[in-house]
């Protein structure tokens, strides 16, 4: 799986391991500035810890990606003190991995955020 950035400039990243250089979170947490994530192929994004995002001005474009898309699964996805963010077409997974009993945290959580849009995000 490879999947950039398309920012100001562009960021290509080229796995899909939770951190580290051209990861998924690496391109979350590098780039500054308005950008959109474009992911160039399809699979699952395996997170070994929540996925944190203050970001303003992000969009992350999953229907960019071929096929079946994109599935981040096994963490959250949290967005705090954040603006202007757009997500569009990905799964999001908790799953039972990371989950206490007998329920446990939402697999997206959005916290102290402005103007957000979720379009076709499934969780």
């Amino acid at each position: 799986m490879s999947f950039y950035i398309k920012s100001f400039p562009q960021q290509e990243l080229a796995n899909i391991n939770d951190s580290g250089p051209g990861s998924f979170r690496d391109g979350i947490d590098s780039a500054t500035g308005p950008r959109t994530i474009v992911f160039e192929v399809s699979g699952t994004i395996e997170l070994k810890s929540e996925l944190r995002i203050q970001n303003q001005g992000l969009t992350i474009a999953g229907q960019t990606a071929p096929g079946d898309g994109i599935t981040i699964k096994d963490n959250k996805l949290g967005f705090s003190k954040s603006s202007d963010i757009i997500v569009r077409y990905i799964r999001v997974r908790l799953g039972d991995k990371n989950k206490p009993r007998p329920s446990g945290p939402d697999a997206v959580s959005v916290d102290d955020c402005d103007h957000f849009i979720f379009d076709h995000v499934s969780t």
